[in-house]
Formats: C-alpha cells, sequence, structure tokens
C-alpha cells in the first residue's frame, strides 16, 4: 500500500477521491469522463487523489475495452445457427448480472475512498502507481 507520507488524506482528498469513482457513474455510466477531470485538475495536490482518480480512470477504461470486446464477441458467436440463440438466451442473463456487479464495485471503491481507505484494485493499483 501507498504511503502517503502527509497523514491521513484530508475531508476534500476524500470527497475528491470519492468523485473521481461517482462522478464516473452518474455521469457517463461508468466511462470515466470524471476520474479523467479529477485526475487533471487535482493529481498534484494530492497522492491520495492522483492514486483514486488514476485507479478510477484506468479501471473504467479497461471496464470500457472488456464491454467492447464482449460485446464484438458477442455479436460474432450470435451469428452461428444453434449456438447464436443458446448464447443469447445465456447473454440475456449474464450480462445485467455483470452491470450490476460492477456498479456495486464502483459504489463500494466511492465509499471507501470516502472512508479515507487506501483500497487497491488488484493489478491495477501497481500500474496506477509505476504509470501515472
Amino acid at each position: 500500500m501507498e504511503d502517503f507520507n502527509s497523514g491521513a488524506p484530508s475531508g476534500d482528498d476524500k470527497l475528491w477521491g470519492c468523485m473521481a469513482y461517482a462522478g464516473s457513474i452518474v455521469l457517463c455510466c461508468g466511462i470515466p469522463v470524471a476520474a479523467l477531470i479529477v485526475y487533471l485538475m487535482k493529481k498534484e495536490e494530492s497522492p491520495y487523489i492522483r492514486f483514486h482518480a488514476g485507479q478510477a480512470l484506468v479501471l473504467g477504461l479497461a471496464l470500457l475495452a472488456f464491454s467492447i470486446i464482449l460485446s464484438v464477441l458477442s455479436t460474432i458467436i450470435s451469428m452461428i445457427p444453434g449456438v447464436g440463440t443458446l448464447w443469447g438466451l445465456i447473454s440475456m442473463a449474464l450480462f445485467p448480472l455483470l452491470s450490476i456487479a460492477m456498479l456495486g464495485y464502483w459504489v463500494y471503491l466511492a465509499v471507501m475512498a470516502y472512508k479515507g481507505e487506501e483500497i487497491e484494485v488488484p493489478t491495477l493499483a501497481d500500474f496506477v502507481r509505476e504509470k501515472l
């Protein structure tokens, strides 16, 4: 976990960390526009904000890429006779469940950031620390 050197994050830091996650949910259905705005505006002010905004940005972009790939594969699979119908039924049940699970995870991350927790998304947190 990252040592934020300045001690506990301030109330503003917690709010901006939370907004990086929550704003992306509200503004664009998971597209990390809010995380990008928070990152660009506040990255120099606090390592806490930089970490959470960077993590929200990378997570949002990863989920966007995953959604696009899954949609393309789903379209291709649905064109296969016989398998397409079965895949359509499975995906009708599976995709909403995945969406609800990801929404719950975004809310969880927002709440933890607001509480001042150093919550890390596995593998993404290391990338954020090294690259952002």
